[in-house]
Parts: C-alpha cells; sequence; structure tokens
C-alpha cells in the first residue's frame, strides 16, 4: 500500500471523503444480461469491477475494455461510458466517491498507470469481505469497508505519478470557497457575483480562472452537480420529477426535464427506470 501510505497525510489534510455510493447498496455480488447495454452513461462516483464469469465491453475514455473473469476494472466518476453485454456475466462491483472538497473527486483528475489488471491473490477475498460489510449496520461495518476498498484500490495505484496529483488538486483547493458555497446552495438560487465575492473577484475574471482551472464555466459547474444531486433523487426516492427538480435547485420542472435530457440523452423517467432502487 505505498501509494496510498504516500499521499495519505496530505488527503487528511484535505480531509478527504471515502464513501461507497448508495447505488447497489454500495457493493455486491451482479448478474447481468443484455439488459447491460447502455450506449452512453456518465454518473457521479466511480467504479470498481471485478469479473467472475462471462463477457461484457466498456468503452471509456475512447478505449474499449474487454471484461474477462479474473480481471479487475476501475472507471473514474464523470467518464461517458458505454456498456455492453451480449449475453450474460456475473461481476463483483463498487460504486464508491472519494471526495476532497466542493464535490470533487480524487479520480477526476487522477492519472493512473492502469485502469484494468489481473485481480492479484485475494483480491476476489477482499471483494466477498467488503460486500459483507454492506449495507452497513454498525460503525465497525464502516470502518471495515472503507478498509477493504482501500485494499482494493491500492493496485491501481502502484506507480501513479503522486507529485502531478498533488499539484492538480493544489490549483483546484484555491477555489474551495465558492466550491463549498455551490454545495451549500444546490438547491437554491445561486448569481455568478455571489461565486467571485467569495473569492475577491470581480465576476469576469473569476470566471476566465475558474473555466481555466476546471475546464468548465461556473455556469456548466454548478449544472453538473444539481444534476448529480437529481440523479441521485431518481435513483433513491420516489419523489415526482416536479420536487426532483425543486430539490435540484431547477424552479422549473420542464426546464429541467429539457436539460436533464439535452445532458444525459435520457429523460428523467427514463434514467429512473434504468436505475432507481425503489422499483
Amino acid at each position: 500500500m505505498a501509494q496510498i501510505n504516500q499521499i495519505s497525510e496530505y488527503l487528511l489534510n484535505l480531509n478527504l471523503q471515502i464513501s461507497l455510493s448508495s447505488r447497489g447498496a454500495g457493493a455486491g455480488y451482479y448478474r447481468f444480461g443484455t439488459e447491460w447495454n447502455y450506449p452512453r452513461a456518465n454518473v457521479p462516483y466511480n467504479r470498481l469491477y471485478l469479473m467472475d464469469s462471462g463477457y461484457a465491453q466498456v468503452t471509456c475514455r475512447g478505449r474499449k475494455y474487454a471484461l474477462v473473469p479474473g480481471k479487475a476494472y476501475l472507471l473514474p466518476s464523470y467518464t461517458d461510458i458505454a456498456l455492453h453485454c451480449p449475453e450474460k456475466m456475473t461481476q463483483w462491483r463498487t460504486h464508491f466517491h472519494l471526495r476532497i472538497f466542493g464535490g470533487i473527486d480524487l479520480l477526476e483528475f487522477a492519472t493512473l498507470p492502469k485502469w484494468e489488471l489481473d485481480a492479484p491473490p485475494g483480491y476476489r477475498e477482499t471483494f466477498e469481505k467488503l460486500i459483507s460489510t454492506m449495507p452497513p449496520k454498525t460503525v465497525r461495518d464502516i470502518v471495515l469497508a472503507l478498509k477493504y476498498l482501500t485494499n482494493l484500490l491500492d493496485p491501481f495505484l502502484e506507480g501513479m505519478d503522486v507529485q502531478s496529483l498533488i499539484r492538480h488538486i493544489n490549483e483546484k483547493i484555491v477555489f474551495e470557497p465558492v466550491l463549498n458555497l455551490i454545495e451549500l446552495k444546490l438547491n437554491s438560487p445561486i448569481t455568478l457575483s455571489e461565486m467571485a465575492d467569495t473569492m475577491g473577484y470581480c465576476p469576469d475574471h473569476f470566471s476566465k480562472l475558474f473555466s481555466k482551472t476546471f475546464n468548465c464555466t461556473p455556469y456548466h459547474f454548478l449544472l453538473r452537480r444539481r444534476l448529480d444531486l437529481a440523479k441521485h433523487l431518481l435513483e433513491t426516492t420516489l419523489l415526482s420529477i416536479k420536487e426532483i427538480s425543486v430539490r435540484s435547485g431547477f424552479s422549473d420542472p420542464f426546464y429541467f426535464s429539457r436539460i436533464f435530457k439535452k445532458i444525459e440523452r435520457c429523460t428523467p423517467s427514463e434514467y429512473r427506470e434504468r436505475f432507481s432502487l425503489c422499483s
């Protein structure tokens, strides 16, 4: 666990938040057939797969991965991926966050040497231990789950350019006040001037600096985080589309549905049908 140990103190100073996603109760063993076919999926959490049997394909960052038994795959958050299963497969999987601050995930900008690997000895057993803690019923379950998740991630981090990662984090941590403001006001109005004021900049200068650092405008960053919240509510609640639009900061449910379909390439109802935990 050399790589994790090397950056652990730095990340602890940033209040690193490691958590399992609500999707699939955090971790589990799954059987899929031809229903596991999505031309495009973009989710706000990282995915870790360990194939057990069968065959499937994932296209991620322009590369096509053949999912075959005995291999593990790590797919970063906020990445357009295509999923395809021609017949059937079984896999262990977990969805998780490595949040640093303001909704930023560590793996969004980490340059890992590999996103797939041959599962090392004991990898399946560690996955099974992680699953045994889900859903956590005690504090001990939570501690053990994070320990097992760390052990599963470590082989992917071996050889990572830690200094490059720290440099990327330092570039973004300057914007922590405005990112925290965005998280605080996801379901209420917020203006560019309010964001700029947290940094002591005029709106135009702030917008240029933010766009250069995050490769998107403050508006599009805010929109992404609101859609993340909407997708979470679609997955985990039976709230109406109108109520979800309001809770996600969209006062007009028709605009919400329109912008959701434009970006996610499906309607909120279609998204719920595919991914809901309440069905």
